[in-house]
Formats: C-alpha cells, sequence, structure tokens
C-alpha cells in the first residue's frame, strides 16, 4: 500500500476506521453485519485494488446483490465478477 491513507476519505464519517491496523481488528472481530456494512462501503467509495486487498471475490459476490440496482457501483463489481469471477481471492 502507499503512503497515503485511502482509509480516510473511505470512512469521512467514521474515524474508527481510518486506521488500518484497527480496521483489520473489527473486520476479524465476528461481527458480520459490522463486515458486511465496511465491505459495502468499499464496494461504493473504494477503488478495485484497494477493496481486494480487504476483500476475497467470494465475499463481493456475496453482498453485491445489496448495491441498488440502478447503481454505476453494482454494475461495475457485476462485471468485475463476471470476467474474474473463476478466480478464487
Amino acid at each position: 500500500m502507499s503512503d497515503t491513507n485511502y482509509l480516510i476519505p473511505l470512512f469521512w464519517d467514521q474515524p474508527q476506521f481510518r486506521d488500518a491496523e484497527k480496521l483489520r481488528q473489527v473486520l476479524l472481530s465476528g461481527d458480520a453485519s459490522l463486515r458486511r456494512w465496511i465491505l459495502l462501503r468499499f464496494l461504493q467509495y473504494a477503488r478495485v485494488k484497494e477493496t481486494f486487498v480487504w476483500f476475497t471475490l467470494d465475499e463481493i459476490r456475496e453482498v453485491v446483490p445489496d448495491l441498488p440496482a440502478r447503481s454505476a457501483d453494482r454494475k461495475k463489481w457485476e462485471r468485475l465478477l463476471e470476467v474474474y469471477g473463476s478466480a478464487r481471492g
């Protein structure tokens, strides 16, 4: 990862998630609903390469249907899953 903390703009309204180590701890904590919320935030606001640092294709595939049906984010992720779907991440 670069020196620039991409978590700051991603979590502009959630300062507790701006630190990578703290975010890692939250994601490993076992709180499935919070993990899902964080993943959806990544899908909507983060770059693809940043999302793949934190989540697998299988995890992404599971929540893409929860994105708004007409959103550009959902279309982007559906296409990425179509192209890279046979890969396991």
